[in-house]
């Protein structure tokens, strides 16, 4: 059997995986790549819609010679072809009606061009229900339009007839009847609209909070409402990308221009999102009022990402062609990779230190966020990788055919749905635990000691008054009784007094560095009366 009909035949298994979907138009021509495309098509009755659901094929002018053309639901594919054996005695399958097969009386000589169709031993197949349809065109030649009445995933297939060498180049449109959005892509019309509408709510719910206890909110809580502000707005911004690609497809460079502020956008989350994951594990405002350089360094460390992240949208979207992607996708995903990979290892080192001095101190009920947070990250984790588990467990159990026919219809609850969706409940969850409320700023001041007694503070811990000296003036008071205020009861934390605004811990960020001079920069020293809580008789808190 001739090599261009095995050649053929991979193509047809292969066609599958050769649509760029975020393409309006894909181009075929005589190369082994480029001459088949599949994409999946609602019918016009299981969508609606103002046009006709339809595959246009449009042979360029320059295209010369004879190509024989094919247009079928994947479904059908076993109904193409019939097995043959060639002279080595191995075995193959014969798609086309060419001189050969005529000879061979595989087919009539009326056919000749056509795909040869065998219903032999297929019977008890469902049918997809649409046509197969197949022809000799002779280049150049008027456009091709083939009908859609099923919803179905339609291939196209495309093999010079008498010289391999023909040169031919053909576009093909993919038309469903609600517009130009690919069929694989239209749900996330609407879960793009549903996300929004839920980060407003969310938004306007964590804005309410931050306006009601705005004179208590804590440094990382202002980061969290940026953060907050920042998500519908570019949730909304994708859903018009999608609003805009499926009324006027991706001609024009506006829409380029909008897809480059989509991704941009897309890139900013990541880095953002990151950054304050990176400057919470290492207990921003509420074990440590400020971060000092390393704050710095998670900033720098963010914009590189959002670069990275960026330029590799652009790339995948905007810059390179089909042909240049492997190496040029390799060299823009590295600088990414390498990003987010010191993220998240920053990430998790910082949140074990933070969770291991909060334990150590005995500080239990702040170690207890910090485990939340560690507890919302795996389970974030687990969740993502328990769906593509179930996912791929699911479609083990189908054949090859039943799962290329119909994965379309879901792999954008795979590959954006579902990662949206625990994004969206892991931030709101980490936002849950870092809400504001009425004593933000006494929760973060407040050292929590051990309800055993057996805690003795170390020589970095001292009361919130000593702030306004250098922290380092000896070591012999580290160990002293707390100070009497004026009515003479002792400042000490029992059950009733597990927080008090009057002490906290010193530690390494009240370096020389962030001390010169022996000034204190802690941003929430104030006037030691304003905020003090002592025990009155009776075990009660009163200012």
């Amino acid at each position: 059997m001739n090599l261009k009909w095995w050649t053929l035949a991979a193509s047809l298994v292969g066609c599958t995986y050769a649509a760029n979907e975020m393409e309006d138009e894909i181009v075929l021509e005589n190369k082994s790549r480029h001459r088949q495309i599949c994409s999946g098509v609602y019918s016009k009755e299981d969508i609606g819609g103002p046009f006709d659901s339809q595959i246009e094929i449009d042979f360029t002018g320059d295209s010369n010679g004879k190509v024989s053309l094919i247009i079928f639901a994947y479904q059908d594919i076993d109904r193409l072809g019939v097995p043959v054996e060639d002279s080595n005695g191995r075995q193959g399958i014969k798609y086309l009606c060419d001189h050969d097969a005529i000879d061979h009386g595989l087919c009539p000589e009326s056919d000749y061009g056509k795909v040869i169709i065998n219903n032999y031993g297929h019977e008890d197949e469902e049918e997809s229900g649409a046509d197969i349809w197949s022809a000799p065109i002779t280049l150049p030649s008027e456009p091709v339009i083939y009908n859609v009445s099923t919803t179905n995933y339609y291939c196209v297939v495309t093999f010079p007839l008498e010289d391999r060498f023909e040169k031919y180049k053909a576009s093909v449109h993919f038309m469903n009847a609600y517009g130009h959005l690919p069929a694989s892509q239209y749900s996330l019309l609407t879960f793009h609209f549903v996300m929004a509408v839920a980060y407003t709510v969310f938004a306007a719910t964590w804005g309410y909070f931050f306006y009601r206890y705005r004179h208590d909110v804590l440094p990382v809580q202002k980061y969290l409402t940026g953060l907050a502000v920042f998500m519908p707005v570019e949730q909304w911004l994708v859903w018009g990308y999608f609003v805009d690609y499926n009324k006027s497809g991706l001609a024009g460079a506006g829409h380029k221009a909008y897809l480059g502020i989509v991704s941009v956008l897309g890139a900013g989350r990541l880095a953002l999102t990151l950054f304050l994951l990176l400057i919470v594990s290492m207990g921003y405002s509420v074990v440590f009022p400020t971060l000092g350089r390393r704050l710095k360094y998670a900033g720098i460390l963010a914009v590189f990402q959002w670069f990275a992240a960026a330029l590799y949208a652009l790339d995948s979207y905007l810059m390179f062609s089909e042909d240049e992607e492997g190496t040029l996708k390799l060299l823009m995903f590295l600088p990414l990779s390498i990003t987010m990979v010191a993220s998240y290892i920053w990430t998790l080192r910082s949140l074990a230190g933070t969770t291991a001095y909060l334990t150590e101190r005995h500080q239990q009920v702040k170690a207890r966020m910090y485990r939340l947070l560690w507890w919302i990250l795996i389970g974030s984790a687990l969740a993502l990788f328990l769906f593509v588990l179930l996912h791929t467990l699911f479609t083990s159990t189908q054949r090859l055919k039943d799962f290329i026919n119909n994965y379309w219809k879901t792999k954008w609850l795979l590959s954006d749905g579902w990662p949206n969706i625990v994004y969206f409940v892991s931030f709101g969850l980490i936002c849950l635990i870092w809400a504001p409320t009425a004593n933000n700023r006494q929760y973060a001041m407040s050292t929590q000691l051990s309800q055993d007694g057996s805690y003795v503070p170390d020589a970095e811990e001292f009361e919130i008054g000593s702030l306004n000296g250098s922290g380092d003036e000896g070591e012999e008071d580290d160990l002293q009784p707390p100070p009497v205020n004026q009515s003479g009861v002792h400042r000490v934390q029992t059950r009733e007094t597990m927080f008090s605004a009057d002490n906290r811990d010193d530690h390494d960020i009240f370096s020389d560095d962030e001390n010169a001079g022996g000034e204190s920069t802690d941003p929430w020293n104030r006037d030691e009366d304003e905020d003090e809580l002592v025990q009155a008789p009776g075990g009660r808190l009163r200012n």
